[in-house]
């Protein structure tokens, strides 16, 4: 039997759950982000040469692209994983981290527009810099798929309903009662709680 730590993953259209043992999860993870991050820029290279950018600027190249590809998203699952295993609150951290990287990772782009580099065009550039959002999301899509985070110091019934309080009351009182504790009049609903 292993004992590898697991993941639990949404399997693709069945809404069922499985366990997916960490060391699966990561390379699938990486493998679904690439692809689907490499046909995502495709398309972009696509719709930016039909607009006219120029076939020589190189970094709409499928070969140029596919490799920055795979080394971006192998860095941003390293990262990934890093701050899962290490953060006290990994997906607050994640919500703040991921697009500081997204944006900072254009500035590369702009410079390649501002010296002209590469044949660019700010067509290109902008191109460039959508490609970046589109990989970022599928990324992002597949790491949380299949490498969740939780923040644990988050209890799950805080999560779920951060005031159960006055929503208690509100239950107990039969439904009479919002959850801001103020009393509300719900209709004919008998105060005792038992149903019409």
């Amino acid at each position: 039997m292993s004992t590898s730590p697991t993941a639990t993953v949404a399997h693709p259209g069945s809404g069922s759950l499985r366990n997916v043992p960490t060391a699966m999860a990561f390379p699938l993870a990486v493998a679904a982000a690439v692809v689907v991050g490499a046909l995502g820029t495709t398309v972009v290279a696509g719709i930016a040469h039909a607009a006219g950018v120029s076939h020589s600027f190189s970094p709409l190249h499928p070969g140029t692209y596919i490799a920055l590809i795979v080394l971006g998203v192998l860095g941003g699952a390293v990262g990934w994983q890093l701050i899962r295993a290490r953060a006290r609150q990994p997906a607050k951290l994640l919500r703040t981290l991921v697009p500081a990287v997204v944006i900072l990772s254009c500035i590369p782009d702009i410079a390649i527009g501002i010296a002209g580099g590469f044949h660019a065009t700010w067509g290109g550039v902008i191109a460039l810099m959508a490609a970046h959002v589109v990989v970022a999301t599928t990324a992002v899509a597949s790491f949380a798929t299949l490498l969740p985070v939780e923040d644990p110091s988050a209890d799950r019934g805080q999560r779920e309903n951060p005031n159960p309080g006055p929503v208690r009351e509100a239950q107990v009182a039969g439904g009479r009662g919002s959850a801001l504790g103020s009393p509300v009049d719900l209709g004919p609903y008998p105060s005792d709680g038992s149903p019409i």
